[in-house]
């Protein structure tokens, strides 16, 4: 045992004394001889068997007779991480492990994910955890010029490291443009937590909150700037002003968790950004919001007709041809509203 410690700290040494200056071994291991270097080896391999254990079996996860993972792909997956130069993976691993083992990815995934995680850089994944989130999630656009934030704004291509980082991703089959694949995706649910996949995680925020101010609309696809040639939306205008307490609500295709929350704010902007008709369709959304107890705001560039005026005789109706006027207007409005309470927008 003694001898192989020694032959290997020898054959590193030579290694190392050929290739790096001279005296740079004198401020680390290599002044300290063949043993410690060795050790250090050894020690280093400890380190990830233990991170990697640990996040396998956090709360008895990965059971012993996971039935989608062998024996020997677990020790495949072992052998990886101790392979892995970056030590912040190890514990990656031994999550993606238990993923596996519990039926959390697909089974007919298991050995591109694996070959997937070793090929990637800590960083990238972590650049890939940002991707997800922000697509799963509404996060607030730092520039205030979008409902939410682009995914692919945590893709930057203005290096050579970046774009290294773009093509690797889209080599090993987990990028595909500027958006996950299949693949991506699983790698990211199987090698972070719940907790872990949340905009908090990252440092961003979103949309939705006791205090969010909710537009109802139809236009989601004209909310980005490029898209806009003539002029600020007024709903990304508000936007900007009040990013942190504004939230959308496509009533083009509403969801199931598309509902007034009855805490937030007293009022609701209607902006009048498609046919009466098609508003009309949608009334049943628009009334949970009434029924809510909130202040309908109807915001319209055109005269609003009676149907709509009828439908809302509670509402407080804002004309106005020039989108920065109107929604100064229904700014000031919604202002006036949350003032009434004692609070502030």
């Amino acid at each position: 045992m003694n001898e192989d410690k020694a032959s290997l700290g020898k054959s590193i040494l030579t290694v190392a004394g050929a290739i790096l200056p001279k005296g740079i071994g004198s401020l680390g291991l290599l002044a300290k001889g063949a043993d410690a270097l060795a050790d250090a080896l050894k020690s280093r391999e400890q380190r990830y068997y233990e991170d990697f254990c640990k996040q396998a079996y956090e709360g008895m996860v990965l059971v012993e007779n996971g039935e989608d993972l062998t024996e020997d792909e677990f020790l495949e997956m072992l052998k990886l991480c101790l392979a892995d130069i970056e030590a912040e993976k190890a514990g990656l691993y031994g999550r993606l492990a238990s993923a596996i083992a519990t039926q959390r990815v697909h089974k007919e995934l298991r050995f591109a994910l694996m070959s997937s995680l070793s090929g990637l850089t800590y960083a990238q994944v972590q650049k890939m955890r940002r991707v997800y989130i922000a697509r799963v999630h509404e996060l607030i656009d730092p520039d205030g010029m979008a409902f939410r934030r682009d995914p692919s704004s945590f893709l930057l291509s203005q290096t050579p490291g970046d774009r290294w980082d773009i093509e690797r991703m889209t080599s090993l089959l987990v990028l595909k443009g500027n958006s996950l694949t299949e693949l991506g995706n699983a790698l990211i649910v199987a090698c972070f937590k719940d907790d872990e996949q949340l905009p908090g995680s990252i440092g961003e925020r979103t949309w939705k909150g006791p205090d969010a101010l909710d537009l109802l609309g139809f236009h989601k696809a004209r909310w980005r700037k490029e898209e806009l040639p003539d002029g600020p939306d007024p709903l990304v205008a508000l936007a900007r002003d009040h990013g942190r307490r504004v939230r959308h609500i496509d009533l083009s295709s509403p969801r199931e968790d598309d509902t007034p929350n009855p805490l937030g704010i007293p009022c609701f902007v209607l902006m009048v950004d498609a046919s009466t008709k098609d508003i009309m369709k949608r009334r049943d959304v628009i009334q949970a919001w009434v029924d809510a107890r909130k202040t309908p705001v109807i915001a319209s560039s055109e005269p609003i007709d009676a149907v709509l005026r009828d439908a809302f005789p509670t509402a407080r109706i804002i004309e106005e041809a020039l989108p920065t006027a109107l929604a100064e207007r229904t700014l000031g409005v919604v202002r006036n509203i949350v003032g009434a309470t004692g609070t502030e927008f």
